[in-house]
């Protein structure tokens, strides 16, 4: 074996979740170990030394050096998400049995094999996390258009994420702070400004992702006495008609496709995740100024009840 090669496996990697080390188990022994392997390979294995067999395969001419990549960048992801489930520290998933969709898991394979990109595969270790968490949560069709972005597009997204909100089944994010600043969008546009996003650069490589969606509205029939919500994990806005008829209340934002809101509630779930409340508050006073015939409070969460700061930062 080249020294190269020697060199790569000297990187010890050990991963501490069981659900984790079955998985590569599992996979390391159907792909790759044969009948006649023998039982000190299997052993090797159940010990947790996952790097020992595949350069053993490679030194045996039992795996090829294509092969011996795509594993090596697999243990790597492998590794990060092993970190991502210790740093959520939930007891429940070390006690959860291993049940995975083996399909999923040999595509997740064939495709973090061909990444050596340092931010996809830490995306991509989170992923998994996530997966064998909350199993089925990751579609096939989801993985092929994660397989297909760039890092940069994976970067962004990770951003963008922070300005997704909910009301109901939709997600989206305000399109308020990509308008012209000169329109009446200052205040929204200097947090986005801030963040280093903009349309061009942020939204328009998510349309063409096919995680956005085309602008659309979100549109509801209000009746008084009804409020409608829109949230996300650090602040909830009520919205409600004080008119005695009903009135179709519209928002325009970008939503998220099916792929998109899986991808995002992966993002969601991932230990470092922080939603946005400064952009959520200018775009509620944006709409509050516009609306005029309605109520539009907004609360800060709350971690413990009453879970809701019942201060309208609006009025302040």
């Amino acid at each position: 074996m080249d020294e190269t090669m020697l060199e790569i496996i000297k990187d010890g990697i050990t991963i501490v979740s069981p659900v984790i080390q079955n998985c590569i188990t599992a996979l390391i022994t159907t792909v790759f170990l044969r009948k006649n392997t023998s039982i000190e390979e299997f052993e090797k294995l159940k010990a947790n030394k996952f790097e020992e067999v595949v350069s053993d395969l490679l030194e045996n001419d039992k795996m090829t050096y294509l092969e011996y990549y795509k594993c090596r960048n697999f243990l790597k992801v492998a590794k990060l998400a092993d970190q991502e489930s210790q740093s959520r520290a939930r007891k429940e998933s070390s006690k959860q049995e291993t049940q995975f969709d083996f399909d999923w898991f040999m595509r997740f394979f064939d495709a973090v094999g061909n990444i050596s990109n340092e931010d996809l595969q830490t995306l991509w270790g989170k992923i998994l996390a996530n997966e064998m968490e909350r199993p089925k949560t990751c579609s096939l069709r989801t993985l092929d258009m994660i397989r297909n972005m760039s890092p940069e597009e994976a970067n962004t997204f990770t951003i963008l994420c922070k300005y997704v909100m909910e009301s109901g089944s939709s997600y989206f994010i305000y399109p308020t702070g990509f308008y012209d600043e000169h329109e009446g969008y200052a205040a929204c546009t200097s947090v986005l400004s801030e963040a280093g996003i903009n349309y061009a650069n942020s939204i328009m490589p998510m349309l063409e992702a096919g995680i956005l969606t085309g602008d659309h509205d979100l549109a509801i029939y209000l009746e008084k006495g009804k409020n409608l919500e829109v949230h996300n994990e650090n602040i909830l806005c009520l919205i409600e008609y004080q008119g005695e008829d009903t009135k179709l209340f519209k928002q325009e934002a970008y939503f998220l496709t099916t792929n998109g809101v899986e991808l995002y509630n992966i993002v969601r779930n991932m230990s470092d995740y922080q939603s946005d409340t400064e952009y959520a508050i200018q775009c509620f006073k944006q709409m509050k100024e516009e609306n005029q015939d309605m109520k539009i409070a907004a609360y800060r969460r709350l971690e413990v009840e009453p879970y809701f700061d019942f201060t309208d930062i609006l009025a302040e």
